[in-house]
This record gives structure tokens, sequence and C-alpha cells, in this order.
């Protein structure tokens, strides 16, 4: 699941990527796995690392709030 939904991110991320290059993008999140993936930068999926080194390759800065 946390995947799946870093994968929607991702194409946002690429859909809007002329936008977003070099701008802080902030997530509202209720996946507190997905929160926590993208404040610490890291997870074992390499899935889920792809996708966070894509924004990063982008020069966009990667946020997320949790939605209680």
């Amino acid at each position: 699941i946390t995947a799946k939904e870093l994968l929607a991110a991702h194409l946002v991320i690429q859909s809007f990527l002329p936008e977003l290059q070099g701008q802080h993008v902030r997530f509202m999140e209720d996946n507190q796995a997905v929160v926590y993936v993208v404040r610490s930068r890291t997870s074992r999926s390499p899935v889920l690392m792809k996708l966070l080194r894509f924004a990063t390759r982008r020069r966009a800065v990667l946020g997320a709030t949790f939605l209680d």
C-alpha cells in the first residue's frame, strides 16, 4: 500500500515537473508509513527508494504531513 501511495505522488510530481523543480512539495497523507518514508528519506524497499530518488534528482524537496 505504501508503494502505491508513493506511486501516486510520483505521478503528480512527474505531471507537474516543470513547475515543481526546485520547489518544496508537501504531501498531506493519511498513511503514517508514507509520512515516515518521505520524512526520513529512507526505506528498505527498492521500489520506494526509486520513487524518492526520482524527486530528489529533479531537485524537488519532499515533505509529508499526517492527516488525523
